[in-house]
């Protein structure tokens, strides 16, 4: 009896077990796919009718083209609109995916600021704005991020100074990419002291 008891109990634990992580992952991808939708939102232009052919709600968001994800958790992990042809603004919503580690928008027609809800993409190692007209400043935020090793905005109209932030606490940085913009001229002088840098074009 005690046995069966015993069999029992773990059965229904191990159900019980199961729904929780499934719903987890449904709750998980929910959350990304609201992002996405929401980064759709935002673009104005889409010559090429990407979002509208290739970006279907009645199909995972793993398969949506730019995008890829985990093969496990089956989170979003990167994001590629090099060369889309987009036109629009960043939706802060793409602060929510959580397990980015890779954000690649070049060569587009994006606008206005970078939402400070990037910040939070805490497992973000590259991000490369890079041929867009974004404006305002280079955000000092981007020196937080712990993995982050290439920052590429060059060709854009950022405006002022080279946020100091970027280069005290941004240990493993080896791309830094500033070039074709309207920043200052005075380089911090803490460029010099990033020993992985292997790359950098501030000013042009």
């Amino acid at each position: 009896m005690n046995k069966l008891f015993f069999f029992i109990t773990v059965a229904v634990l191990s159900i019980n077990c199961l729904a929780i992580c499934s719903a987890r992952i449904v709750h998980n991808l929910n959350t990304d796919q609201e992002a996405l939708v929401a980064f759709k939102t935002r673009i104005i232009s889409d010559p090429n009718n990407i979002l509208a052919n290739k970006w279907l709600t009645n199909t995972s968001i793993c398969n949506w083209i730019g995008v890829s994800c985990s093969r496990k958790r089956q989170r979003v992990t990167a994001l590629d609109f090099s060369n889309f042809g987009f036109s629009g603004t960043i939706a802060p919503h793409l602060g929510n995916l959580s397990f980015l580690g890779y954000l690649n928008i070049s060569s587009n027609n994006f606008k206005g600021v970078i939402p400070l809800e990037l910040s939070h993409l805490r497992r973000l190692k590259e991000i490369d704005m890079g041929s867009n007209s974004f404006i305002g400043v280079i955000p000092s935020w981007l020196g937080t991020i712990p993995e982050l090793r290439h920052i590429l905005l060059n060709k854009n109209r950022f405006s002022g100074s080279i946020p100091t932030s970027l280069l005290h606490n941004n240990s493993k940085l080896q791309t830094l990419q500033l070039a074709h913009n309207f920043l200052n001229e005075n380089i911090p002088q803490e460029i010099r002291n990033i020993s992985s840098l292997v790359s950098s074009t501030c000013l042009l």
